[in-house]
């Protein structure tokens, strides 16, 4: 029987990867199986995971300077200058980030231990992407960091920013395949991503346009389908209706707050007019209600 052929691991060129991966992973699970840890211990933990990185790079450094740049793991994953460069500069900023986090934490009054663990994790994913050789490692690499780096820009639950998603995706009311006009309606109220480019937005600004894509199917063997939403749905609840079978019966459910009619005014009543056209509805306009009751449709 042929010896089995194992692809080349270089165990010095993972240390900084390993170093973090594990100071996240063992600072989460202490932080699970203690109840209150000392509150400098989760920021010591990370300045000594970085600094123990940034160290590491040190010999790293020399051995790629005289050896020069080496691949390994079949091919996926590559050490030279400019991998040990960007994990110095990784490990740098980890240290930095955990040194200046510890008060802005206790003056937000934030959990203390998330944080630091998805700072590391996040480090970490820098580190593949920095090392990949391969184009699989390379989409890895920025998984890795972006989750990371999504759920710490979503840590401060109280402020309306860390809810908002940067990139947001609208539903046209109305297109037409053969023409590039489209459609649709966006609900301006206090602040977020959108609401500020809709206050912004005029003519000659850019927008992207994707699709088609496939949208909600309903089961074919449904014979009720309950639509709900608030004024931010209608243009999603339009066009879902409207591919909704006859034998189905539709019933629609619109929440309009009253913060919503403050901010939009006239503008509602618009939009609550244009789905009553579009589904052949007399609906109530109930202004101040947390639903308003619409009417079943069954044609």
């Amino acid at each position: 029987m042929p010896p089995l052929v194992t692809p080349e691991v270089i165990w010095w060129a993972l240390v900084p990867l390993l170093v973090l991966s594990a100071g996240g992973f063992l600072l989460l699970t202490i932080a699970s199986l203690v109840r209150r840890l000392p509150d400098a211990l989760p920021q010591a933990w990370t300045v000594i995971t970085g600094l123990v990185v940034l160290v590491a790079t040190i010999p790293m450094w020399d051995r790629v300077q005289s050896d020069g740049p080496r691949s390994f793991l079949g091919g996926t994953v590559a050490v030279d200058g400019s991998t040990v460069l960007v994990t110095a500069i990784l490990a740098i900023a980890v240290v930095a980030t955990a040194l200046l986090a510890r008060p802005y934490l206790e003056r937000e009054d934030l959990p203390g231990v998330e944080l630091y663990v998805l700072l590391l994790l996040s480090a970490a994913g820098g580190v593949v992407m920095a090392s990949a050789d391969d184009l699989i490692v390379l989409f890895l690499g920025p998984e890795i960091l972006s989750i990371a780096a999504y759920v710490m820009a979503a840590l401060h639950l109280r402020r309306l920013e860390s809810h908002d998603a940067p990139l947001k995706s609208f539903t046209p009311r109305a297109s037409a395949p053969a023409s590039i006009r489209r459609a649709g309606d966006f609900v301006r109220r206090g602040g977020g991503a959108a609401s500020g480019w809709a206050a912004r937005a005029g003519p000659g600004h850019e927008i992207g346009v994707a699709g088609p894509g496939r949208g909600y199917q309903p089961a074919p063997d449904a014979t009720h389908l309950l639509l709900a939403g608030d004024e931010t749905a209608l243009s999603a609840i339009i066009a879902i209706a409207a591919a909704v079978p006859p034998p189905t019966v539709l019933r629609v459910l619109v929440a309009v707050p009253e913060l919503a009619v403050h901010h939009i005014g006239d503008g509602l009543e618009t939009a609550m007019r244009v789905v009553r056209r579009a589904l052949g509805l007399a609906w109530p306009l109930l202004y101040g209600a947390p639903v308003v009751p619409q009417q079943e449709r069954s044609d």
